[in-house]
C-alpha cells in the first residue's frame, strides 16, 4: 500500500479491536489491517466498485448494479458472490456517501 499510495496521513487502531488502521485522508479511504479485512471510502475517493458504483451514485444505480442488495435504514448491503465479503453503501438523501467493504468476521480464522 505504501508503494502505491505513500505513507498514510494517520496510523491508528480500530476501536475495540486493536488492529491497525491506516487513514489516507487526501485519497478518501481508510484500511483496517492485520491482514486487510476492511476498507472504507468517502469523498474525495474517486474509485468505484467492480460494478461501477462510486461516491455520489444514486440509490437506484446501486439497486440496478446489485439487484440482491439488502436495504436497512440508511444503508444498502450486498454480500459477495463467494460469501466472504460485504459491501455496505452508506446513503444520505438517496446518494452514496460512503462505501465500506469488510470481510465477514465470522469467517475469519484466528
Amino acid at each position: 500500500m505504501i508503494e502505491k499510495f505513500g505513507e498514510p496521513s494517520e496510523k491508528t487502531i480500530v476501536h475495540g479491536i486493536g488492529d491497525p488502521e491506516w487513514i489516507y485522508k487526501k485519497q478518501g479511504f481508510s484500511v483496517s489491517l492485520d491482514p486487510v479485512y476492511a476498507i472504507q471510502a468517502t469523498s474525495p475517493f474517486s474509485g468505484s466498485t467492480p460494478r461501477g458504483i462510486k461516491i455520489g451514485s444514486t440509490e437506484e444505480e446501486v439497486k440496478k448494479a446489485y439487484p440482491d442488495v439488502i436495504v436497512s435504514d440508511n444503508n444498502l448491503a450486498q454480500k459477495s458472490t463467494n460469501d466472504v465479503y460485504y459491501l455496505n453503501f452508506g446513503m444520505e438523501n438517496g446518494v452514496v456517501k460512503s462505501i465500506f467493504m469488510t470481510e465477514d468476521i465470522e469467517l475469519r480464522k484466528y
